[in-house]
């Protein structure tokens, strides 16, 4: 039953449903990003007091907009990371029964940082939700930086993190997305929206490590938005969280498995479809004890990789340990009649004891050649350093020869990345964006100060000869 109502306003709406089931809405305390006013008038109608409504505007405009609309019917801050000094000079006790971060972006470590304190008046309150939606159509850098968020999941999960992103792969395919409406748009990228959860839920994880909660209902949601004043369509997605207290230290692998088991849902203006997800193994601590965990001897170790090899592989080594027992066995007899030893020259070599056994577990096959990169995994396998390099770079040619700028683009995605056809036209265009006006000038400023330390200063010349806008 098609409901002619935007899926935006479908997840607003939601929230406070689920806000709803653990802290009557006349009692509870909220908080959001201002934008528009949309929440803050869902709320006026759902009957949240006024006092204990907190909205949160970094734009001089929209927050001048808002304060002429509500008046004195709700608090304003303009920065998410004093939110709760703010809250804490007007109330004794300040908590947040629930809070929503709807941010036009994604949830970089920087957002996170700024996250923290409020999160720590989530906790602290009896409703204990959190909301978050994020940008599915935005820069992530989730994308160049993968292997540095895989090492932060492996330090606080263990080495099933690779199986958790593979099981969010599993679940975007899933996702019943229309195909494309016209033919040269590219597809809905499920490892690409893979990356984006995982991302997130890295940096969920650690800020929650500390606390003594668990996460203990959760919502999920796919959609296409067309609300605001272009109306175009936006790709988004959101999470509901429902926190309780806990007598044991964070749990990680707790929180994961109960989000991997979580409800997962497309919405779109016929309502919300859950998605049929694949069966996920159970994460726990003593499987990744297992998975951790080394045994100490070297026969052990062997042992352990063969198994996962395959049976075949096992069977061969098990084959070379007897024959070594053999050998120890004969040179203790060797010596104990003549008192000498058998040298390596009496006993079969290794690679011939292997070729014995080399037609059962395929050794002797003509060893495949490795499979070549993809432009993308060139990207993200390259260091933070090497990207930025490589973005100074083509904004230097671009500024230099901006008429034939797609010419050179595409020579330069050859050159340095092995991208023929074309495939990070889109990514290399997100690149640039990110270094124009003055506020993704000045983080991008900051990120080549941090990376490059001490020999950031023939880069950052180099920057300052760019103008802000190119």
């Amino acid at each position: 039953m098609t409901t002619d109502v935007d899926p935006k306003q479908q997840i607003l709406l939601r929230f406070i449903d689920f806000l709803k089931r653990f802290r009557p809405l006349d009692m509870a305390r909220v908080g959001t990003m201002g934008g528009d006013g949309r929440e803050a008038t869902l709320w006026e109608d759902r009957g949240v007091a006024p006092k204990h409504r907190w909205m949160i505007e970094h734009s001089r405009v929209k927050g001048s907009n808002l304060i002429r609309r509500y008046g004195p019917n709700i608090h304003y801050q303009n920065q998410l990371g004093s939110l709760r000094t703010s809250m804490a000079a007007a109330e004794l006790n300040p908590t947040l029964d629930g809070f929503h971060l709807d941010i036009c972006g994604v949830v970089t470590p920087d957002v996170a940082a700024d996250l923290s304190p409020t999160l720590a008046l989530i906790l602290e309150s009896i409703g204990r939700v959190l909301g978050i939606s994020t940008a599915d159509q935005r820069f992530n850098p989730v994308y160049g930086q993968w292997k540095d968020y895989m090492a932060r999941a492996n330090a606080l999960c263990g080495t099933s993190c690779r199986q958790v992103f593979e099981t969010l792969v599993a679940e975007q395919k899933r996702i019943p997305i229309p195909p494309p409406a016209r033919p040269n748009f590219k597809p809905f990228d499920s490892v690409k929206g893979a990356k984006r959860e995982f991302g997130l839920l890295v940096e969920l994880l650690e800020l929650l490590r500390k606390s003594h909660m668990r996460g203990a209902v959760f919502e999920r949601f796919v959609y296409v938005s067309r609300l605001g004043r272009t109306e175009r369509p936006f790709r988004m997605r959101s999470y509901f969280i429902h926190f309780e207290p806990s007598p044991n230290i964070f749990s990680p692998c707790e929180f994961v498995r109960l989000w991997l088991e979580s409800p997962l849902y497309f919405v779109t203006t016929a309502g919300m479809q859950e998605v049929k997800k694949p069966s996920v193994t159970a994460i726990n601590e003593q499987q990744l004890k297992a998975q951790i965990l080394m045994p100490e001897s070297i026969e052990d170790r062997l042992k352990m990789m063969a198994t996962a090899a395959g049976p075949e592989f096992l069977a061969c080594l098990q084959s070379l340990t007897d024959k070594a027992r053999r050998f120890e066995q004969l040179n203790t007899l060797f010596t104990d009649i003549s008192g000498g030893t058998i040298t390596s020259a009496s006993v079969p070599s290794v690679p011939s004891l292997l070729a014995d056994h080399g037609t059962a577990v395929g050794l002797n096959r003509v060893p495949r050649k490795p499979r070549e990169q993809s432009p993308e995994e060139r990207w993200e396998n390259m260091s933070e350093k090497a990207q930025l390099e490589f973005i100074i770079k083509a904004a230097e040619l671009r500024h230099r020869d901006p008429t034939n700028w797609e010419a050179n683009r595409d020579a330069l995605l050859a050159a340095d990345l092995g991208d023929t056809e074309g495939s990070l036209r889109k990514s290399i265009k997100g690149w640039l964006a990110h270094m124009k006006g003055d506020s993704f000038r000045t983080q991008f400023v900051r990120k080549v100060e941090r990376v490059f330390g001490q020999q950031a200063d023939p880069y950052l010349a180099r920057l300052s000869a760019l103008p802000i806008d190119n």
